[in-house]
């Protein structure tokens, strides 16, 4: 079921993080989804300010089912991303993506992403199989600076989980 919109510009600061996994697509995107955030740890609140946090988030209605919990791994994995929580963002990538958890969490705390801000969108889903494709995904690390990148993720339903099976991206400077 695609068709709706829903849109995520997630921008949180947070210790330690660096580059995506990322898939490649084709362009039927009906769906995205976007949350904007600064803060060690976001929260998906209408708006809230307080002197370490300010988070917003605009939504409607997405794709629903399984087409849904396809685009939403991918969110979820740049979410955890943004809050520094390495192991969760690994467990939503098979391990052929995202290689030993040790090595890709040391990744992404050496890389030290200070600031994410992204917007996916459903671009194909056929039963166990979908195609996110990014509309914007820029980071900010220590490593490598500002980035924006391009692309698609593949997820594919694994034992009853939807995970990100592919990943088909580029960086660009900003």
């Amino acid at each position: 079921m695609v068709g709706a919109a829903v849109a995520v510009a997630l921008v949180v600061g947070s210790p330690g993080g660096s580059a995506p996994a990322a898939a490649t697509a084709a362009s039927q995107a009906t769906a995205t989804t976007t949350v904007t955030a600064t803060a060690q740890t976001a929260t998906e609140t209408s708006t809230t300010e307080t002197a370490e946090e300010e988070t917003s988030t605009t939504s409607s209605a997405g794709p629903s089912g399984e087409a849904g919990a396809a685009l939403a791994v991918v969110n979820e994995h740049w979410q955890d991303i943004a809050e520094g929580r390495y192991e969760a963002a690994w467990e939503k990538e098979t391990e052929s993506v995202a290689g030993g958890e040790e090595n890709w969490v040391r990744g992404q705390e050496e890389a030290g992403i200070e600031k994410v801000s992204y917007d996916f969108a459903l671009a194909s889903f056929s039963g166990q199989h979908a195609t996110v494709r990014i509309v914007k995904l820029q980071t900010v690390d220590r490593r490598y600076g500002c980035r924006n990148w391009t692309g698609t993720y593949g997820v594919s339903k694994e034992n009853g989980q939807w995970l990100i099976s592919e990943a088909h991206l580029e960086s660009h400077p900003c």
